[in-house]
């Protein structure tokens, strides 16, 4: 009988029992912010009544067990990762998931873009970077060349030679 890895097991559990949350919305919680803005919300979410199979997730990969009592009704358990977890879990179960598999891609191409136009921006810093000191290392080149030469010059006053002297010399 073939072993089942945690992921194939959390991609069954979770195309039965979870929910994924990709949307954008507009919010204006931060003080700091006086108009509305544009926020992401990106999570994988289970909700059951079976804390033992909740906790396997936490334990599993990472997070909390919440209980969520209701009046009449057996108490659920709450397992919710977000955000960059959310994308590190959705990796990891999108090759097994099948009735979320659409959702789970979502999440992955969102922060997949997300690492492309940051590794794009890096590259194009680090070749300006690049370019700065090019540009400041000609200058600063330059500018020990004169001091060098304004020093030679003082020494062949004073009758001494440089070391570059000697070995133009010879």
């Amino acid at each position: 009988k073939p072993k089942m890895n945690k992921a194939e097991y959390l991609a069954g559990l979770f195309d039965g029992e979870g929910c994924v949350t990709y949307k954008q919305y507009w919010s204006s919680k931060r003080d700091n912010r006086p108009s509305r803005y544009l926020c992401w919300r990106i999570q994988l979410e289970i909700v059951m009544t079976h804390k033992d199979t909740v906790q396997w997730c936490c334990d599993n990969f990472g997070g909390r067990c919440i209980p969520k009592p209701r009046k009449e009704y057996k108490m659920q358990y709450r397992w919710r990762r977000g955000f960059k977890d959310a994308y590190n879990i959705a990796t990891a179960i999108h090759p097994y998931a099948i009735t979320k598999k659409e959702e789970l891609k979502k999440i992955i191409d969102h922060y997949d873009k997300k690492e492309e136009a940051k590794e794009a921006k890096e590259a194009k810093e680090a070749k300006e970077s690049k370019e700065d000191i090019e540009y400041s290392g000609g200058k600063a080149y330059r500018v020990i060349l004169k001091m060098f030469h304004d020093h030679k010059m003082e020494d062949k006053k004073n009758g001494n030679h440089t070391r570059l002297d000697r070995q133009h010399k010879g």
